[in-house]
Parts: C-alpha cells; sequence; structure tokens
C-alpha cells in the first residue's frame, strides 16, 4: 500500500522560515532534494515534475532569495554560499528525520550543483547519491570553454550581431555582472525543445519576474561561485553520482565536464547527454526522468 505526501509551508533552516513543497506518490520512494540556481524557485513549477513523483518524493525548496523565501530575506540578511550550503544540510537532516527509511538524493541544478555537490562532500551520510545538471565545478574554466565554443556556434549559424557583441565582450574573465548578462543571454539560450516547454507554463504574477529574482541572488553570490572550486572538496566522493547534460549546453559545456570527470573518484559514475536540451535540460522532464531513474536503478 503506497503513502503519498502533498505538503508544502515553512519550515525553521538554522533560526530562518523557509519555504518546503514535499510531493510523492509513495514516501518509501527516494527523496529527490531539488537545489536549484541562486533565486529560483521550482516549487512554483511543482506539476511540471510530477511525472517524477511516481519515482520520487520530491522536496522542492524555496532558497534565501527565491519564492516564497524570498520576501523574507533582503539585503540586510547576507546571502552566501556558505549560508545555502548549511541551510541545504539543515533540510536534509528534517528530511531524514522525517521520512528515515528513503534514500535521499541532491539533484543540484545549475548554481545550485555547486550547493548539492558541497551538500555531499561534508555529510556523505544523509545521502545515497548525488544527481547534478549543468554541473559547475571550476566557474573561471567553463566560462573560458563556454565563450570558445558559443562563438564557433555563433559562427556557424551565421549570427553575425551576436558574434560581434561577444568579441566586444572579449573573453572572460568579466568585470560584473552586466557583462556576465550579455554572455549569458548567448550560452543560455534555450533550445526549441526547451522553449516549446517553458511557453506552456503560466506567467508569473505581476511583479515576481523569476529573471529579475535570478539575477538579483546571482549578483549577491557572484564573487562565491567565481572562486568555486569542486578539488577543494576532494577528489574521492563516497558516493554515486550521476551528472546529467542537454547536448547542446553551451553555458557549462560537456567537454569541460568530462575533463574534470576524467580524474574523479566514485563507487559508480555517470554521465547522461540529454537530446534536445541546453542548460536548461531539467524542464525536459521525460529525458530527465529517464536519467535519474538510471540513478535509481543503482541504488
Amino acid at each position: 500500500m503506497s503513502h503519498p505526501v502533498n505538503e508544502a509551508g515553512f519550515v525553521t533552516l538554522n533560526g530562518a522560515q523557509q519555504w518546503v513543497t514535499l510531493r510523492g506518490d509513495d514516501t518509501a520512494n527516494p527523496v529527490l532534494l531539488v537545489l536549484s540556481g541562486p533565486g529560483v524557485a521550482f516549487s512554483a513549477l511543482a506539476e511540471l515534475f510530477a511525472p517524477w513523483e511516481r519515482r520520487f518524493t520530491l522536496a522542492h525548496w524555496d532558497q534565501p532569495g527565491a519564492g516564497r523565501t524570498a520576501d523574507r530575506h533582503g539585503e540586510d540578511d547576507p546571502l552566501s554560499l556558505e549560508r545555502l550550503i548549511a541551510d541545504g544540510l539543515a533540510l536534509a537532516l528534517q528530511l531524514r528525520g522525517r521520512l528515515p527509511a528513503a534514500p535521499l538524493i541532491p539533484l543540484g541544478i545549475s548554481g545550485g550543483s555547486i550547493i548539492g555537490l558541497s551538500m555531499l562532500a561534508r555529510r556523505p551520510d544523509l545521502f545515497a547519491a548525488y544527481a547534478g545538471q549543468g554541473q559547475i565545478f571550476h566557474w573561471p574554466r567553463q566560462q573560458a570553454a563556454s565563450y570558445g565554443l558559443t562563438l564557433d556556434r555563433l559562427r556557424a549559424a551565421g549570427d553575425a550581431a551576436a558574434v560581434a557583441e561577444l568579441l566586444a565582450l572579449g573573453p572572460p574573465p568579466w568585470p560584473d555582472v552586466a557583462a556576465d548578462a550579455v554572455w549569458s543571454r548567448h550560452a543560455g539560450t534555450l533550445t526549441a525543445a526547451e522553449l516549446a516547454v517553458l511557453t506552456r507554463l503560466p506567467p508569473p504574477p505581476a511583479g515576481q519576474d523569476p529573471r529579475v529574482r535570478a539575477m538579483t541572488a546571482f549578483a549577491r553570490l557572484r564573487a562565491d561561485i567565481a572562486g568555486f572550486d569542486a578539488d577543494d572538496l576532494g577528489r574521492r566522493f563516497e558516493r554515486p553520482l550521476l551528472f546529467l547534460q542537454g547536448e547542446a549546453d553551451l553555458y557549462t559545456p560537456t567537454t569541460a565536464l568530462e575533463t574534470w570527470l576524467a580524474d574523479l573518484s566514485a563507487p559508480r559514475q555517470r554521465l547522461a547527454i540529454l537530446p534536445g536540451g541546453g542548460h536548461s535540460a531539467v524542464f525536459l522532464t521525460d529525458a530527465m526522468g529517464a536519467g535519474l531513474a538510471t540513478l535509481l536503478a543503482d541504488l
């Protein structure tokens, strides 16, 4: 007999009230802790990920600076990667207490992949495995690879205006968020498949543009993200690792990830390429679900 769960509300993480949505068809299934990028809250898109709920219990966390938690954290409440990692571990402990028999897997997406991988390195005892989509491991090296590949793609497409804009920007490192935004606009362009999904979603409420919140949170975390080096976590992990990459991801290129993975050690390690996906391949829930099912089969 299955035991479904559908809960949402504020929980206390390191003294701060933060919004968490918990959904799934059976509380015996593995728990997927969804760690989105800065300022992004997938709790508002829970229905998009409903197909995963047959295999996983999904924990959508509105991090400080995102979603329902954003309104309770202003500029007087510092945002840092260290704080997000600590809050993520506090949530992981609560999830283990709430569903003690279910394996717990962090799913780190883009900027959230720094949080998830760091959580795994610090407390492997809490987790059964780790999954990362658009994994960030060393931002300067990944940006450098992205810049060259993005130029190649734009030249092949004959987009002279975009090529000129990137050439004027010059290769990284870049001085500020405004420069990052120019690069991101080209490297993070949605694929046709991703765009088809997003156009079916309801528009955000007035005054709550998720892109604005994401850029605001990124600006506050930019120095932390630029300074992150996954090698500082060690090259050996105690749990299985799964990395999911959109085949057209120019933002965190697969070629750079493969180089980093070559010397990584883990009980099991997989790299799944998602057809039709770019850096926002998480929205291709069928392809992502198939990749996550691979991880589930290994547990």
